[in-house]
């Protein structure tokens, strides 16, 4: 059993460096080890998140059971997403709160501590959420937008984001 937990674990590593998601998950899923599911369930949420897939991406988490999801900061956020995108904001600020405990110090001031940092601030500029006002949301996702690859597909969405808590605050930039 060992040996096939293994298995899967890389054939989910693999199938995701390859490009494809879908059998990454399946794989990530089966082998239960938590730096597979890391790498590949948050990425793979993503993508199906934008294409509307959110009960595909409910099943995986729902899968791991909510102990495992809490446990791991990007399956928490692949979590917290999938809840704002189906509306249910209550668990969507219960699985931010569980990242949030499990983020770096110093992570708002350097991105680069964690590979979940522009969606973290996005989500949190979105909620909100342990903000002081509009301001400290602007900041964020501002922060976001110029962490993200331009050809990142998320990428639109901090934009409309930091854009929006710029209107918010009555800031110039916003006009642009």
């Amino acid at each position: 059993p060992e040996h096939l937990r293994q298995m899967h674990s890389r054939a989910a590593l693999w199938y995701m460096d390859q490009g494809y998601p879908d059998p990454a998950v399946r794989h990530a899923l089966a082998s239960r080890d938590q730096q597979a599911l890391a790498v590949v369930i948050w990425p793979a949420a993503r993508t199906s998140l934008l294409q509307g897939r959110v009960t595909a991406v409910e099943d995986w988490y729902e899968t791991l059971g909510d102990k495992t999801v809490l446990a791991v900061p990007s399956l928490a956020l692949t979590a917290a997403w999938t809840n704002v995108t189906s509306g249910d904001y209550g668990q969507a600020l219960r699985y931010l709160d569980a990242v949030l405990t499990r983020m770096p110090a110093g992570w708002r001031e350097d991105f680069q501590l964690s590979d979940i940092a522009s969606e973290v601030a996005m989500l949190l500029a979105v909620s909100g959420y342990a903000l002081s006002g509009p301001d400290a949301a602007a900041e964020l996702a501002g922060a976001a937008v110029a962490h993200l690859d331009a050809s990142d597909p998320v990428q639109p969405l901090a934009a409309l984001i930091w854009w929006l808590n710029l209107t918010l605050i009555g800031d110039a930039r916003a006009e642009q």
